[in-house]
């Protein structure tokens, strides 16, 4: 199992982020899942944390940076 890269660590934490923003997560639900991707060790791991937003999932081709990020 390798670890996942600082990219899609900072992939999965803009989608649970866009995710509360919208509604679709508690804050709750969002702070459980940061704690967990923080202490993630694996790229599934990441993508079990998004896997039910519609929103950046972890499968999807990573977009690349613009300027706002």
């Amino acid at each position: 199992m390798t670890e996942p890269g600082d990219e899609i660590t900072a992939q999965a934490i803009r989608t649970l982020k866009a995710a509360l923003v919208q509604g679709r997560l508690t804050e709750d639900e969002y702070d459980e899942r940061m704690s967990q991707a923080s202490a993630s060790r694996a790229r599934t791991e990441l993508a079990t944390l998004t896997a039910d937003l519609p929103i950046g999932r972890m499968d999807a081709p990573a977009r690349p940076p613009t300027a706002r990020d």
